[in-house]
């Protein structure tokens, strides 16, 4: 069965940087308004998940809400919160540890370290966690 993703809520940004092996990872604002760049720090604020490959001042399309891909930092599995981590991961939320992560949605479809999955995005709602 195809996995068909329903992104609610995209944004149309361009490239600070080559994000050409950046597909389907966490990315944060960059340095202008209509610029996107790689998350850094695990305590950058997310603004959403990289759907295309863009070259350096190129095109870059940005999922910000509803159900889409991300490339799994360890093993999830569905109802999982999740975060975004230093590398543009989705990674497991875990409360009282993750204090300065942002918590970005639900998994909905899990998989193993490196492996694509789904999750429920809200990063505009993205809180830091307690």
């Amino acid at each position: 069965m195809a996995v068909t993703y329903k992104p609610v809520s995209t944004r149309s940004m361009q490239a600070e940087i080559a994000m050409t092996a950046l597909q389907y990872k966490g990315v944060k604002q960059g340095t202008a308004e209509d610029q996107v760049n790689d998350m850094a720090a695990l305590t950058d604020k997310p603004l959403g998940i990289l759907m295309n490959d863009p070259p350096i001042n190129s095109h870059a399309l940005v999922l910000t809400r509803g159900i889409g891909p991300g490339i799994a930092a360890e093993t999830l599995v569905a109802g999982d919160a999740v975060r975004i981590d230093a590398a543009g991961d989705v990674a497991k939320f875990e409360e009282g540890t993750d204090t300065t992560a942002y918590v970005v949605g639900t998994c909905t479809k899990g998989g193993a370290d490196g492996e694509l999955v789904e999750c429920d995005y809200d990063f505009p709602n993205a809180q830091l966690g307690a």
